[in-house]
């Protein structure tokens, strides 16, 4: 296969998402703090302040990246090695020279017995009823998630299982409470260092991940402003393959042994739970944003557009995209995000990529258990290679991926029909995470291998 690493790795000493703090400690009964790094009694307040701009939201708008900005309206602040906890909420307030700051505030009480006391403001600058008691040598994390593990329920019910099992692999179904921006701030903090007038940075504890599986014609082209462009609409689809794309299918697998069911937060280890990983599935947006379990079942063909450096690529397939509506509040139209946010590992742990095809040539629409089914596909992984081919590719936390395969549909066409009279014998063979699957490979085919790192 030909390679096509875009590999857009940024620069920037920031990380994204982060969050720039300032914090000043008002001794409110005028106790000066110790400056041996002894703990002295007394009662403090910190405030932390975030810089970010409030009018952008999620991963930033050219749909591949990771954004600088903290989202959530809260924070936790975690005791390491117990389940003690305290929700901090984070808001705009009026702070120095009438400026507007967005951030938090928290009261920090020492008694002579060494007992901390830490307790939260309100947005209206009111101490809360929370609180969260420390002793001097504990250390804490911030993050925006309430626990310390992240995991898929397993639960063995339909209506709530986040992990199946088929063949002794594991498949994730994705669900927008769980599969969503993890924030955790990139140190740990003793109890001095929470005093301490110095900035929190905050990272996420997840990656971010979009696939794309697209055929293109690679007959026709026209080049533009230095750029060139391939096309493949409805109806050249149609004259090539004999039928429309609607009747076409799609389906894309990532996993491997980096994608954890279960991830330690506080140690940003996995917990061990099913080493070998599991696999999503490409989704249906409207199923995400709905707050359903992912079905995970094949979606037809769409007309999409992908662009890799001076190239773009108009085509019929799947590529990751969100659902379009409009935000009466705001007056315009507005697009949900349909990536896939998990943990992974890193270490040594790699990602696979597969790419799978189905073809319905009965009347009517398939039914669910066709759709679920990979019986009758073909199927071919994507040879994801790191920069220069020097070996596997494994992610990582804080960075987004972009995946997948870029097709001719002229090879594609070859290959399939091929397969017709294979599959006329019945027989099928089994390759790797699917069953009932052929194997296909196109030797033209473009790797897409895309990364936005901080």
């Amino acid at each position: 296969m030909k390679r096509n690493y875009s590999n857009n790795i940024l620069s920037s000493l920031l990380f994204c998402s982060a969050l720039f703090f300032s914090c000043s400690k008002v001794p409110v009964n005028n106790l000066e703090y110790g400056t041996n790094n002894i703990l002295e009694s007394g009662t403090y307040v910190v405030d932390r302040i975030v810089t970010t701009a409030p009018e952008s939201k999620g991963i930033t708008s050219d749909n591949d990246g990771f954004n600088r900005n903290y989202d959530p309206e809260f924070i936790y602040l975690h005791e390491i090695g117990s389940d003690n906890k305290l929700l901090l909420p984070v808001y705009y307030y009026e702070c120095s020279q009438g400026n507007q700051c967005y951030g938090f505030r928290y009261q920090v009480q020492i008694d002579e017995s060494g007992s901390v006391t830490i307790i939260p403001f309100d947005k209206d600058r009111e101490l809360m009823e929370t609180s969260l008691v420390l002793d001097t040598e504990a250390s804490c994390y911030f993050s925006s998630w309430a626990s310390d593990i992240w995991g898929l329920p397993d639960t063995s019910d339909p209506e709530t299982d986040q992990v199946e099992e088929r063949e002794g692999y594991y498949f994730y179904k994705r669900k927008n409470d769980l599969n969503k921006e993890i924030y955790r701030s990139q140190n740990n903090f003793t109890i001095d260092e929470l005093l301490q007038n110095n900035s929190l940075r905050m990272t996420r504890a997840c990656a971010g991940f979009n696939l794309v599986g697209l055929f293109y014609d690679s007959s026709q082209s026209s080049s533009f402003g230095g750029a060139t462009y391939y096309f493949l609409d409805a109806d050249k689809f149609e004259r090539i393959m004999g039928s429309t794309p609607d009747k076409w299918y799609i389906k894309m697998y990532i996993g491997g042994p980096s994608f954890p069911a279960e991830y330690n937060i506080e140690t940003l280890e996995s917990t061990g739970k099913r080493e070998d990983g599991g696999y999503y599935s490409s989704g249906d947006s409207t199923a995400f944003h709905n707050g359903s379990i992912d079905v995970s079942q094949y979606l037809k063909f769409s007309e999409r557009t992908f662009a890799s450096v001076q190239t773009v690529y108009g085509g019929q397939g799947y590529f990751t995209s969100g659902t379009t509506y409009n935000d009466e509040d705001e007056h315009e139209l507005k697009t949900l995000g349909n990536h896939l946010f998990t943990p992974v590992i890193g270490g040594d742990k790699e990602v696979h990529v597969y790419v799978l095809i189905k073809y319905w040539d009965k009347s009517g629409e398939p039914g669910e258990d066709w759709l679920k089914s990979d019986v009758g596909a073909l199927q071919t992984e994507v040879n994801i290679t790191g920069a220069q081919g020097s070996g596997a590719v494994i992610p990582v936390n804080n960075n987004f991926y972009t995946f997948g395969l870029l097709m001719d549909i002229n090879q594609f066409k070859a290959v399939w029909e091929a397969s017709v009279a294979e599959r006329d014998e019945a027989v099928v063979t089994t390759k790797n995470i699917s069953q009932g699957v052929r194997e296909f490979t196109l030797d033209d085919a473009i790797t897409i291998f895309e990364t936005d790192s901080f």
